[in-house]
């Protein structure tokens, strides 16, 4: 009987090793776990950041291009009026001058 107790005492000794170990080995696991869920985490952040300047780079440099094209559009629908307005300036100049000139309109003793 001693020997039984001794069988099963060294059996529960050697399942609590075997239990340790697997701990052991079990703890060191979820932390290799935890250190690859991190640094994926952390490179999936720097992908995102990454694509999101990419996104905003390219987004902003159509917006330029767009201001540019209509500048440009407008800058080309208002070119005629601006000639016809100098031009018209440049008829009325010499009037203008004349008026504050003389402002009686006497100019033949000018």
């Amino acid at each position: 009987m001693d020997e039984i107790l001794q069988r099963l005492l060294a059996v529960e000794q050697e399942a609590d090793e075997v239990i340790r170990k697997a701990s052991t080995e079990a703890d060191g696991i979820m932390a290799e776990g935890r250190l690859e869920a991190t640094a994926l985490e952390e490179r999936m952040q720097r992908e995102t950041d990454e694509e999101a300047q990419r996104l905003l780079e390219s987004r902003l440099t159509d917006a330029e291009d767009l201001k540019r094209k209509t500048l440009a559009e407008t800058e080309a629908h208002l070119e005629p009026r601006l000639a016809a307005f100098r031009s018209a300036l440049e008829s009325r100049s010499t009037l203008l001058v004349e008026a504050l000139a003389y402002p009686l309109g006497d100019t033949a003793n000018a």
